[in-house]
């Protein structure tokens, strides 16, 4: 008895891995719980959109990426409500997203929407969380929608605007920002009222998908 020595636990790459994922899982499947019982949704928001003008070459060169740009895009279930696209380089802030979401409150009700009853959804990215924009949206009155951190699987930009943007970019080449820009008026405008509501209103049910398969991942 006097050999043994007692276990230790195991060092196993991948092991913290491992712990992160389900405790992800199960922080995602607390926060939609929560919501459930949801009726609906009136929009939702998506922070970013990457284009390049070619593909990445194996062999490193000067310049072989094009230039980036983001796309900040606010849309609901009758289709667009605003769109910037950021310079090449510029990120969004929360000065940024402060008045971004004062320019998104305009858009709105021009377009003659309740305010009282809009439903908010975005992510927890640091710029959403700051206490200027929590104070910005409790101020506008409007709702935020509880969101899982990495959940693009329930982000309605993420599953189904940007991917079908996404599949209209193939072998597309913008020259400058400008072009970016008038490229992405055109696919909003181009799309029918049906494009948008159809997977705003399926949110609701892929939810529950999530909550019936005890937070498990959707995968199409």
């Amino acid at each position: 008895m006097g050999n043994l020595a007692p276990l230790e636990t195991p060092k196993c790459p991948g092991f913290q891995e491992l712990a992160e994922i389900v405790e992800k899982r199960t922080n995602r499947f607390k926060c939609l719980r929560k919501f459930q019982n949801s009726k609906s949704l009136a929009f939702s928001y998506i922070d970013r959109l990457v284009l390049t003008e070619k593909a990445p070459k194996p062999t490193p060169k000067p310049d072989i990426h094009g230039k980036k740009v983001m796309l900040c895009v606010w849309w609901n279930s009758k289709g667009l409500v605003y769109f910037e696209v950021l310079d090449s380089g510029q990120t969004v802030t929360a000065n940024l997203y402060q008045g971004q979401l004062d320019r998104v409150d305009q858009a709105l009700r021009r377009q003659g929407v309740d305010m009282v009853s809009t439903k908010f959804l975005h992510d927890n990215a640091r710029p959403h969380v700051a206490k200027i924009i929590q104070q910005k949206i409790e101020e506008m009155g409007w709702e935020v929608l509880p969101h899982p951190p990495y959940s693009p699987d329930l982000a309605p930009s993420d599953y189904h605007l940007f991917r079908s943007m996404h599949h209209s970019l193939a072998e597309k080449k913008f020259k400058n920002r400008d072009e970016v820009q008038i490229w992405v008026s055109n696919f909003f405008e181009s799309q029918p009222v049906e494009f948008f509501k159809k997977d705003i209103h399926s949110l609701r049910e892929r939810w529950r998908q999530v909550i019936d398969a005890d937070g498990e991942y959707l995968l199409d």
